[in-house]
């Protein structure tokens, strides 16, 4: 499983506002990217573990209708899909699940 710090690192290649589990507390600015950990994944093989992976939830947050980050999510990453989007506080959501 690789370093959040590496994919953090990668984040901010894309967004410059990157936040990893973010506190209710936290002041976001947006369009910004929030992630969260959400354990590994292994990849079985000749039944045992061959790869382990990070699985990780991410959600880009926009003001705008539309956004370009989609495109350069899937450039970056390799094992990226979209999940859903919701409307919460007049902001828009895009989640996607991240094998990293």
């Amino acid at each position: 499983m690789r370093d959040r710090l590496e994919l953090s690192k990668k984040l901010h290649t894309i967004c410059d506002h990157i936040y990893f589990q973010p506190g209710s507390n936290t002041t976001m600015a947006y369009p910004c990217i929030r992630y969260e950990f959400n354990g590994p994944f292994d990849m079985k093989a000749d039944n045992g573990n061959f790869v382990t992976y990070g699985r990780y939830s991410i959600i880009n947050i926009y003001k705008s209708p539309t956004s370009k980050l989609f495109d350069a999510l899937r450039e970056t990453f390799k094992y990226i899909t979209w999940d859903r989007q919701y409307i919460a506080d007049g902001l828009y959501h895009d989640v996607y699940t991240l094998y990293f």
